[in-house]
């Protein structure tokens, strides 16, 4: 069951959250990444308070992280990609087409988030761009 964050959780969310930013636009910009003007939105982190016999009660605390939509050359809009702050050094990222559909969704360390989600991002673009192969309907 969810549960209110206490104010050092919050306080470690805020941390989390400014740690991905600075990470992700250490080397490239914001245009780098095609991502659109004001589509940053913060996913919330999350204490879920659970209990087990052997255990008892306890909280798995979820740091959240941050979701960017950006031009990727699609046909129907913007895609996406987050970053979720996992634990210590590890990070999930995610991207989406623009019909929602994820794409990637991989654990990526902190020292090569910027390279890592940089090179992904305009990999991605560049297949909507130039696609490798088309299908032909006639025969």
């Amino acid at each position: 069951m969810l549960e209110p964050l206490t104010p050092e959780e919050v306080i470690r969310h805020h941390k989390a959250i400014d740690k991905i930013r600075q990470r992700l636009f250490r080397r490239f910009k914001p245009a780098d990444y095609f991502i659109i003007d004001g589509s940053e939105s913060i996913i919330m982190a999350s204490a879920d308070g659970k209990w087990c016999p052997e255990r008892g009660s306890y909280r798995v605390f979820s740091f959240g992280g941050i979701e960017y939509q950006f031009d990727a050359a699609c046909k129907e809009g913007p895609a996406s990609f987050s970053i979720r702050h996992e634990k210590g050094a590890q990070f999930w990222f995610s991207l989406s087409s623009d019909r929602k559909e994820t794409v990637k969704n991989l654990p990526l360390t902190f020292d090569w988030l910027d390279v890592s989600i940089h090179r992904m991002v305009n990999d991605y673009r560049g297949s909507q761009v130039n696609p490798k192969y088309t299908i032909s309907t006639k025969r």
